[in-house]
Order: C-alpha cells, then structure tokens, then sequence
C-alpha cells in the first residue's frame, strides 16, 4: 500500500524492516521527514538502520490485528502530507 517501501519477507520473525530508499527518492523527503510525519501521527518509528540499512525502520507486527491496521492507517496519512 505504499509505493516505493520495500519490505522483505521476514526469516521466522515478528520484525519487518520497510526500506524507504526509493520512496524518500520518489517523494523528496529524507527519513528524518518520515520519522517526523510518524511521530506527528502518532507512530513512533525505530530506526532499522543498525540491522537492514539507512533507510529502514523496525517494525514490530507482535501486536493484536485491529491495532496493526491503526497502526498502518496512520502511517499512511503520514506518508501522504
């Protein structure tokens, strides 16, 4: 649902790491602009940098579903200021 933030299939994990290096490219934003829009929209962001690369978050799906689709309906107002 967002065109331009890569996701690879996790190896048995709860953890995804979006990378957004053609997204930040396409839009004109950095990822201190999506940190920032998460945050503003309430979803607080970890930096993936440290296991997949510079322009990836950790993400935990370990959550109930209902709180899952919230979640990703507010990144999506956030990626689409």
């Amino acid at each position: 649902h967002f065109d331009g933030v890569e996701i690879s299939k996790p190896q048995g994990t709860y953890m995804i790491f979006p990378d957004f290096t053609r997204w930040c490219e396409k839009h004109g934003k950095t990822m201190e602009d999506v940190f920032k829009a998460g945050i503003y929209e309430g979803v607080i962001w970890q930096s993936g940098e440290m296991f997949h690369g510079k322009n990836c978050i950790r993400m935990n799906l370990a959550l109930p579903h209902s709180l899952l689709v919230e979640a990703l309906d507010r990144i999506k107002v956030a990626l689409n200021k």
